[in-house]
């Protein structure tokens, strides 16, 4: 929501809320070129210049197959529907088909200039491009990671697919995907954990702690109480007092 027009919250409100929760401790942000309609990544730089040590992750290429614009949030009937929204309606997920590989560079740079960064900590393809251009969209991350743009590559998925991951850093997945714990090598990232049914909650992040590749997950809220109550099942989880 950071940066969409539906954000009831003004711009200085949003960034005041984000540094906030920032300073319970959390070490590393999520963003992607199509949240908010690039809002999220420009609101996100005058938070990186206050917390110029944070982590960022952004992502390219997230899609709408069923609409005609390869945003986050999108004007229908006069209303703005939010991605969470146009999923639940049976919108499909997917990577933008206009996106060539050779066009990663230039979506980086530009992800980087709203963000005011030279670089980034990682770099994730926001959803699988078409298989037949698959290597040819690996061997750009990987020479995009080789040019010190961003120290880290790898995918966000919203289901499971077969193909080969070892390139990856990192993947991005719903804590629900369970079956993709243990068939990476990859660290692993999860969101969605706090959604829903609260037991549910606590045997995918029991599940999630236990990997040695279990790296961070993400949360996604304005509510202070939300990160501290989500902290204290984590570490129960953990035996940590």
């Amino acid at each position: 929501m950071l940066g969409s027009k539906n954000n009831k919250y003004s711009e200085p409100e949003q960034i005041k809320r984000v540094i906030k929760i920032l300073e319970l401790g959390i070490t590393r942000v999520d963003t992607a070129d199509s949240y908010a309609s690039t809002n999220s990544e420009k609101y996100l730089s005058k938070i990186l210049a206050i917390k110029p040590n944070l982590l960022v992750t952004t992502k390219v290429g997230g899609y709408f197959s069923n609409l005609p614009s390869p945003f986050n949030e999108f004007l229908v009937e006069n209303k703005t529907y939010q991605k969470y929204n146009i999923i639940k309606n049976r919108g499909y997920f997917d990577f933008n088909p206009s996106i060539r590989p050779r066009k990663l560079e230039e979506h980086l740079i530009s992800s980087l200039r709203r963000l005011k960064v030279e670089n980034i900590n990682t770099y994730l393809l926001h959803g699988v491009p078409r298989e037949n251009l698959l290597d040819d969209f690996i061997d750009c991350m990987l020479t995009l990671k080789k040019k010190g743009l961003t120290s880290n590559v790898g995918i966000s998925m919203d289901r499971e697919f077969s193909f080969d991951l070892s390139w990856c850093d990192e993947i991005l997945i719903p804590a629900n995907l369970v079956n993709y714990y243990n068939r990476v090598t990859a660290r692993i990232s999860i969101h969605g954990l706090f959604r829903g049914d609260n037991q549910i909650s606590v045997n995918y992040a029991k599940e999630f702690l236990k990997l040695p590749s279990a790296h961070s997950i993400l949360l996604g809220t304005y509510d202070s109480n939300k990160f501290i109550q989500s902290e204290i099942m984590l570490q129960g989880l953990r035996g940590r007092n």
